[in-house]
């Protein structure tokens, strides 16, 4: 048998009705006498005695949590007041509430007529004028119903009809309502809607005239433009006319009309002080309002026109509604099989039921107000701690979608509600209670509403269970999170403590593998793992709460204050990229600069836009607001900066669509604790910034949703966008008006709007093709239906209306003006600027260049040329293609590039490219314009040898011209104009062109002439004939005296190619260069005088460099003692360091060589004299020889070095030099006392460290004048103290001495082993032997030597010297062997033989 679930057993009635809506008011299911007076019903309902009655003039504002059945309450006050003395008093009495209190009531209510209106919901209210047609309507409509005639005037319903009598007026206000921006429902027609303003309903009443009242306010129609005012005077008017003694406005959900008008409430204000003069009384029910007015000055004026009430809902009555929810089967064996079940399960929970009612017991109040037992074993399945929960835990909301009624009615699975848990549970499942835990689905998956506090400790629970927790760790931790939270909103309520009683108490009966507290020991572990801490409280018991929160509470609360203090709205709505979100026809997003601003920043964001080139898109700039104050202050600072004007910035005012204050305290506490976390735990962190971008998320989703303002520079007043589609239809009709004629105007597809694939655009508008992103799904083709493969459809006057047509018209007017001009020639950067111009304004996208190719493909064929000024080729696609994209891409590039153009040639011009060709060799496709062939000319002719119209003086001497060379030289000459870019005298490039192109024309024959003789030959035979001629022959005479051999004629040439460019070669140009070879030759004749090798400039110079560099004095430093020498020596030295005859210095270096040559050769040949005089401070200590020897040594190289540098090297030099002679003189005397070289050499002549003949002190400094000689004196003053040294020593006889020798030798070297060595030579031979390596000079205190004596020694030892010692031994008597060894006991190794001598013994 399957296992029975609840549902079975019972379901929820469908006619269980928990909130009281306008529905069912209006259908009349909410029956008023049902509704119980509790404790703060019977407080308002006195309140309202006392306001009534006159106690306490003012109006009444109801508050209360969501299910706290505020809405039923305000209903029966309603309908008490409405009721007959009868109901009222049978009411009291069923209730047994106070007697009095209902004679007073009765009182109050029979002292006159009075008027009760009841009115729901407030979501429609946006406006002052709103706010006044529903507070007429609904008076208007209470009299009506009571029957009684209003007799006051002035409705706005009234004045609408009365102006809807004029037939003008009718048409006016059909036309607006047939418009899309009013977004009018269907097509209702204007007679319709006046038939329904006078028969419909209430509610249809009021849906048409909010229509009206839009159009009103819009189309500035004074006739509906009541103020506040005049509503208080009406009002007053209405109670006056109609013999009212107080009107009683009951109005219900009343919490949207503050979040939609928080920043303009004065005129509900001044409405509300009308109780202070006349009886008008509101009574407003809210959701709590301690946070529904932002500005603190405000709500104070407006609390204090209100007394305040508050609904709570009573225990018992909540397990009351709970329980009537549940409608039982009708299923008699069913019924009673669930009886037996609900009694073991109500068994179970009595401990649970016995700790409610003692606490409410404890808390006191009214009995009848504690819940009963058996109110709690009615809501079985449901746990009495759930349902204690369920009653508390809209007060952690403001919304409505979370209370105790949603959630046993929701019929959605995924929120895991009542529902839910009753088709998917039953009496014998293992967990078969619906548990506190099992409302965190239903109560957590939305946070909206929360404040910070409570949305912190909800969110803890994800961030939180990522940690390794099993099922029933996860069921205690949502426990007491939601304990939690509800405690931070109701302090005073013990049973929703997150106390260790209370965590047991809700799992108490909840299924058989739930021991007896086991809640608890499941706390005290989320304790051990740091998840949650413990905390003692003033009455003893133990609270849980969230470590990671609580711990750092007061970090927290500071970071929220810090991020709030430096979060600026602007940068809140770049986080958001709230721009993004307004919507721009797709094919226009290019067309738009869309910017944002606060209100801090919109002053100076116009100011930046107006100042910004944008070139031709619209700059838009959006205002946003953060919060309702703010949007206030938006609006009216963007309407008055469109009245001062903002230019050409389009304002859109966006604030009616703020953060709002919840979104802004749910991201700043997210972005808060994402900050906080940041270094303690990354993960959350980054979890808790998705959570505060996921509110700026919100805020963009639902600007898609708002309403907003326009204004242009031809609208200051502005006009109001009802939604983002009719903003967006208008900026494409502000782009229409301005650009009729622009592409995105085509219904195309949007990736033509994008770069993609523009060449290949350009190609399949010449070849009129549908291909790739421009097929025939594109729409490309279609947009230029009627132009598309028609041929000169521009010219068709039945098509002129086409945009196409226009493109094409404007082209053509750009291509001709340029045709026209004096350079034949039309660039594609005019062609695109023209089109990026009002009415087109192309812009740089693929579907331009398809039109860009589509107007173009005319030129696109050998009648016209591609040229970028320098080279040319005929028109192709691909020269077009690059043409059009360069062009589209110019402002986008941060390259320079040539600019291209279109070409239209005349028949002279083109007979002038085809003989360029032929005379000059060139390609074909490099001449293709004047421009390029104009390039290709000066590139050929600087190929040849010298500049053309050196063949001028050659035509005599070629046949085949004669009769001809006027014509020829004319041609050369019109060339070499051509060529030469400065001969704009002569004309422009285009007209010597045409003139060359008209001679050619005349005369076919005379280009193959003209190619014959422009040759390198002729070029040179012509520059020889003119050198010939050119001073009187004097280069010609020059070489012959130097003997060049004819090379004279080379070197003009190198002079022309390494110097301009040929072409600008005029004469003027050419006897510059030769003169310059003349000096040349000159300069080199002069030379070789002194220099017998000269044969070239470069020989020149580097014979008197070499001259220079030998005199070994530096010009800097003999300038001043040379006299008249002194300008030739300094061009020298200039040439030296710069290694070359500058031509500036040739004129001038050739006058000083003629004058100074001869001087400069006696100072090289005799530099001596000059030297001493320059160095004379520095060769003080020097004698003539020692002077001269100094220079013969001093390095070449001096000349070109500064005064400093010289003195520098000859300082340095001078110190070398003697040092170096120092160093001399030692040797020398050291050879003179020893007779050898050094030391060393001393050492191995005579087989003995020459060390060993000085005793120990006088070996130190021995040593160290030794090691300085050998080392070669490496420090400055080391030759010096080694000749003192040397100088003074008295050791020279001794070492000459070579019995002194041994002596020294044996005494250093020998030591204590001479007794055994008696043969120094053989002793001398055995350590060279052993040590063969090591010098004589390094024996001393060497290691290796020592250890050849001893070695030696033990040798000599073992086979003589231990025989003696035994002999030695033999002769002693006992007491002197005692003594001996005695005196020998010092001695650690003797003494170790003897101990180990007494060790053996023992």
């Amino acid at each position: 048998m399957a296992e029975q679930l609840y549902r079975d057993y019972f379901n929820i009635d469908p006619k269980y009705f928990p909130a009281v809506t306008a529905d069912l008011v209006a259908s009349g299911e909410v029956s008023w006498k049902r509704f119980y007076p509790h404790e703060t019903f019977v407080d308002l309902l006195k309140t309202v005695h006392a306001v009534l009655s006159g106690k306490m003039p003012r109006s009444i504002w109801v508050e209360g949590a969501y299910g706290t059945g505020k809405s039923h309450a305000a209903l029966t006050v309603k309908s008490l007041l409405e009721a007959s003395d009868d109901e009222v008093r049978a009411y009291f009495d069923e209730f047994e509430l106070d007697k009095d209190l209902c004679e007073k009531f009765l009182t109050a209510k029979n002292a006159g007529k009075v008027l009760v209106i009841h009115r729901m919901g407030s979501s429609s209210i946006c406006s002052d004028s709103d706010l006044i047609w529903a507070i007429q309507e609904s008076i208007d409509r209470a009299l009506s119903e009571r029957g009684i005639e209003n007799r006051a005037e002035g409705t706005l319903k009234d004045a609408a009809l009365r102006w809807l009598e004029d037939a003008d007026h009718r048409d006016f206000l059909g036309k607006k309502m047939a418009q899309k921006k009013h977004a009018w429902e269907g097509q209702l027609h204007i007679d319709d809607v006046v038939e329904q303003l006078k028969t419909g309903s209430s509610e249809r009443v009021t849906e048409l005239m909010q229509g009206i009242l839009a159009i009103a306010k819009e189309e500035r129609m004074s006739f509906l433009c009541m103020d506040i005012r005049s509503l208080v005077d009406w009002i007053k008017d209405v109670i006056r006319a109609n013999a009212l003694s107080s009107i009683f406005f009951v109005w219900d959900e009343f919490t949207e009309y503050f979040q939609n008008n928080s920043s303009q409430l004065t005129g509900f204000q001044t409405i509300a002080e009308i109780s202070q003069s006349s009886p008008f009384y509101f009574m407003i029910v809210t959701h709590e309002s301690h946070s529904l007015i932002a500005d603190t000055q405000l709500a104070k004026k407006i609390d204090a026109r209100f007394v305040r009430a508050k609904i709570e809902l009573p225990e018992n009555i909540a397990f009351r509604l709970l329980a009537q929810a549940m409608r039982k089967t009708s299923d008699l064996a069913l019924l009673s099989q669930w009886e037996g079940y609900k009694g073991e399960i109500n068994t179970l929970l009595k401990p649970v039921r016995d700790a409610i009612r003692a606490s409410a017991t404890r808390r006191g109040g009214d009995n009848n107000m504690v819940v009963a037992d058996k109110d709690m074993q009615e809501v079985v399945p449901i746990h009495p701690y759930a349902a204690i929960v369920l009653k508390h835990i809209a007060v952690v909301y403001q919304s409505n979608q979370r209370s105790m009624f949603n959630f046993v009615i929701d019929d959605n699975g995924k929120a895991k509600a009542f529902k839910w848990f009753i088709a998917n549970t039953g009496p014998t499942s293992a967990w078969y209670l619906l548990t506190v835990d099992m409302l965190w689905d239903f109560f957590t998956n939305s946070q909206s509403g929360l404040n910070s506090e409570v949305r912190e400790v909800l969110d803890s629970y994800r961030l939180i269970s990522g940690e390794k927790l099993n099922n029933d760790e996860h069921r205690v931790l949502k426990v007491i999170l939601l304990f939690n939270a509800i405690s931070m909103r109701m302090h005073d309520t013990e049973m929703v403590r997150p106390s260790d009683k209370n965590i047991d108490l809700s799992f108490v009966g909840a299924s058989t593998n739930w021991p007896k507290g086991r809640g608890k020991q499941i706390a005290e572990k989320l304790c051990r793992d740091g998840i949650l801490f413990k905390e003692k409280m003033k009455d003893g018991c133990c609270e849980y709460k969230i470590a990671n929160i609580s711990g750092g509470s007061i970090e927290i609360s500071e970071k929220k204050k810090e991020v709030e203090k430096r979060l600026k709205t602007y940068d809140l709505i770049g986080n958001a990229e709230l721009h993004k979100a307004i919507a721009v026809p797709d094919l226009m997003e290019n067309r738009f600069k869309i910017d944002y601003c606060s209100v801090d920043t919109l002053s100076r964001k116009i100011s930046e836009l107006k100042s910004a080139d944008e070139g031709n898109k619209f700059k838009v700039l959006v205002g946003f607001a953060r919060d309702e104050v703010e949007a206030e202050k938006v609006k009216k600072k963007i309407a008055d900066e469109a009245e001062r004007g903002a230019g050409d910035v389009l304002l859109v005012d966006a604030s009616a669509t703020p953060f709002g204050r919840d979104r802004l305290e749910r991201y700043i506490e997210n972005v808060a604790l994402s900050e906080y976390y940041t270094k303690k735990d990354r993960e959350r962190s980054n979890k808790y910034m998705a959570n505060a971008d996921a509110c700026l998320g919100e805020w963009r989703d639902a600007m898609m949703d708002g309403s907003f303002w326009l204004y242009a520079k031809d609208d200051s007043a502005g006009k109001r966008m009802a939604n983002m589609n009719e903003l967006k239809e208008t900026f494409q009709s502000i782009d229409r008006e301005k650009y009729p004629y622009g592409l995105e105007h085509y219904e195309v597809s949007k990736p033509l709007f994008g770069l993609n694939q523009m060449g290949k655009g350009v190609e399949c508008g010449v070849n009129q093709e549908n291909n790739g992103v421009y097929n025939e799904a594109s729409r490309a083709a279609r947009a230029l239906e009627g132009a598309w493969k028609v041929e000169r459809y521009w010219k068709d006057p039945a098509k002129q209306g086409l945009t196409i047509v226009k493109i094409k018209q404007k082209v053509e007017d750009v291509v001709a003006s340029g045709f026209e001009s004096e350079s034949g020639r039309v660039s594609m950067d005019a062609i695109y600027s023209a089109l990026q111009e009002p009415p087109f304004c192309l812009m740089q996208c693929s579907m331009t260049a398809f039109v860009l190719g589509f107007v173009l493909k005319e030129y696109v064929n050998e009648n016209y040329f591609w040229s970028d000024g320098s080279t040319s080729e005929p028109m192709s696609i691909e020269k077009m293609k690059s043409m059009v994209i360069d062009a589209m891409n110019e402002g986008n590039s941060s390259t320079r590039r040539a600019t291209q153009y279109i070409v239209a040639m005349s028949a002279e011009q083109k007979a002038f490219l085809k003989c360029s060709a032929q005379v000059f060799h060139l390609a074909p496709e490099k001449c293709g314009s004047i421009e390029s062939v104009g390039s290709q000319i000066r590139l050929a002719m600087k190929a040849l040898p010298f500049p053309i119209w050196s063949v001028k003086y050659a035509l005599p001497a070629i046949d085949g011209v004669s009769g001809k060379e006027s014509v020829l030289e004319g041609l050369i000459d019109a060339y070499c104009h051509i060529a030469n870019t400065n001969n704009a005298q002569i004309g422009n490039e285009s007209e010597i062109a045409t003139r060359i192109g008209k001679i050619v024309r005349e005369d076919g024959q005379i280009v193959d002439d003209l190619s014959r003789i422009l040759v390198a030959d002729n070029c040179c035979k012509g520059m020889t004939a003119y050198l010939a001629q050119y001073r009187n022959g004097e280069l010609q005479s020059l070489a012959s005296e130097l003997g060049d051999n004819g090379a004279y004629i080379k070197e003009v040439q190198r002079r022309f190619s390494a110097s301009d460019a040929n072409w600008v070669w005029n004469t003027d140009t050419a006897k510059e260069k030769i003169d310059d070879v003349i000096l040349d030759y000159k300069i080199i004749l002069e030379s070789k005088k002194s220099i017998p090798n000269c044969d070239s400039i470069k020989s020149v110079v580097k014979g008197w460099t070499s001259r220079a560099n030998r005199i070994k004095i530096s010009f800097d430093a003999m300038k001043k003692s040379v006299g008249d020498l002194r300008p030739f020596l300094e061009i020298i030295c200039t040439m030296c360091m710069r290694g070359e005859l500058e031509d500036q210095n040739r004129s001038k270096f050739y006058e000083l060589l003629r004058e100074h040559r001869v001087g400069f050769d006696n100072l090289y040949n005799s530099p001596l004299s000059l030297f001493k005089s320059v160095v004379s401070e520095f060769v003080t200590q020097m004698n003539d020889d020692e002077i001269e020897r100094f220079y013969k040594d001093l390095a070449e190289g001096q000349y070109t070095k500064t005064k400093n540098e010289y003195y520098s090297v000859i300082g340095a030099a001078v110190k070398e030099f003697l040092s170096k002679q120092l160093r001399t003189k030692v040797l020398a005397l050291w050879k003179e006392k020893t007779g050898t070289k050094d030391p060393k050499v001393w050492s191995e002549n005579n087989e003995i460290p020459i060390l060993c003949m000085f005793g120990p002190e006088d070996r130190i400094e021995a040593k160290k004048v030794f090691d300085t000689m050998l080392g070669g004196f490496q420090q400055p003053n080391d030759a010096k103290n080694a000749l003192e040294y040397l100088e003074r020593a008295t050791f020279y006889d001794k070492l000459a001495d070579a019995e002194a020798r041994d002596r020294c030798f044996i005494d250093v070297i020998v030591g204590d082993y001479k007794i055994l060595i008696d043969d120094i030579g053989a002793l001398k031979e055995y350590i060279q032997e052993q040590a063969c390596k090591l010098e004589v000079y390094d024996w001393i205190d060497n290691e290796m030597v020592k250890d050849c004596v001893k070695s030696y020694a033990d040798r000599l030892y073992k086979t003589d010297g231990e025989a003696r010692a035994k002999a030695v031994i033999d002769e002693m008597n006992a007491d002197d062997l005692r003594e001996y060894l005695i005196e020998l006991i010092d001695n650690v190794n003797i003494g170790i033989e003897i101990l180990k001598s007494q060790q053996k013994k023992g």
